[in-house]
């Protein structure tokens, strides 16, 4: 049994008020129920039907379940969820006070959205709740367009913190300014998050030294706060910062923003790939064998091979011979096209 005075209470101080807000995106009660995903009695059914389904080495059910779920973030959260509902178990007990329930679905999709599921309104939703979880899927199919269409469907403006940043970053990158009032809102709670967004709407806009202004403090901020969405602060880098390197000086500037790593090291291997794609618009010939250095001696093993062979080629890189082997050995190991032989000349 829990108490939700009590509970409000709690997040109302710190450090959870701030640590809710940042790992969860949340910032009242029904944020946090939204998180409860079934009570003891599902878990106790769960129990009595695999009882014969005993996990040994030579017969590891678990190994090969976790397997079928690689990839599929949120999905076995989800299915739990689905049967909760069905089975009337998805809500704690609790005293002490009003829960706005109509809030906590909505939260629930917010969390699906977070994890790049495909949010669906729960059976008997109201139709406000519907076209929010229609905005929330165009958003994840990267259908800026469609998704704020969608949202001004239903009556509610953005105000939650995942609102705001999937909002946020829709309009913005449209180059709409309905986006500014949202991310000045989400740079109360996540800072670097709204620097990063800020960019994408001045990129849009085609402000690019501003742009690049506002990206490099996103990054520089992402160095010391690891809390992000590292969905968001991906896209900034591969749809924002690459963009943005039209010239040399701007190619410059953000080559030298992603030299130090991130916190955390979030982010490793685009912050590196980011920045071999952004030497070929500065000095290759100078500047490659620097960028290729983190990833030695257990390099990519893909097509950046033929990249780093050419490198050290025009460089005179002792390391050039093994380079060029690297590449024969990983065109070898490649697949072949299943027509390869078997067609007619062109």
């Amino acid at each position: 049994m829990h108490d939700v005075a009590t509970l409000r209470a709690r997040i109302a101080d710190e450090p959870y008020r701030s640590a809710l807000a940042r790992a969860w995106h949340v910032t009242d009660a029904e944020g946090v129920i939204a998180h409860f995903m079934a009570t003891p009695s599902l878990a106790r059914a769960i129990a009595d039907q695999e009882a014969r389904r005993v996990n040994t080495d030579d017969r590891n059910l678990l190994e090969f379940a976790f397997a079928r779920g690689t990839g599929q973030p949120g999905a076995v959260d989800e299915e739990l969820l689905m049967i909760a509902r069905a089975r009337s178990e998805d809500r704690p007990d609790l005293t002490g006070g009003p829960v706005d329930w109509a809030s906590v679905e909505d939260q629930r999709l917010e969390m699906l959205v977070a994890a790049g599921r495909v949010p669906v309104a729960p059976v008997g939703a109201g139709r406000d709740l519907v076209r929010r979880a229609e905005a929330y899927a165009q958003f994840n199919a990267h259908d800026m367009i469609g998704a704020t269409a969608v949202w001004s469907t239903q009556r509610r403006q953005p105000g939650r913190l995942l609102e705001l940043e999937v909002m946020g970053e829709a309009l913005a990158d449209l180059g709409d300014r309905a986006a500014l009032p949202l991310l000045d809102r989400l740079r109360a709670s996540d800072p670097t998050e709204a620097d990063a967004l800020r960019a994408r709407f001045l990129f849009r806009q085609g402000r690019l030294t501003e742009a690049t202004d506002a990206l490099l403090a996103a990054f520089s901020s992402y160095r010391e706060d690891p809390w992000p969405d590292p969905d968001l602060m991906r896209r900034a880098m591969s749809e924002v910062a690459l963009p943005l390197a039209v010239d040399r000086a701007s190619a410059r500037r953000l080559y030298d923003a992603l030299a130090a790593p991130f916190v955390l090291d979030m982010l490793e291997a685009e912050r590196l790939h980011a920045r071999l794609e952004l030497i070929s618009r500065l000095d290759f010939d100078k500047l490659c064998v620097e960028a290729f250095a983190p990833f030695e001696p257990e390099v990519p093993w893909d097509s950046s091979l033929i990249t780093r062979a050419r490198c050290y080629r025009a460089a005179g890189d002792p390391r050039a011979a093994q380079a060029e082997d690297d590449v024969e050995t990983f065109l070898d190991q490649s697949g072949r096209p299943l027509g390869e032989g078997l067609l007619p000349p062109p």
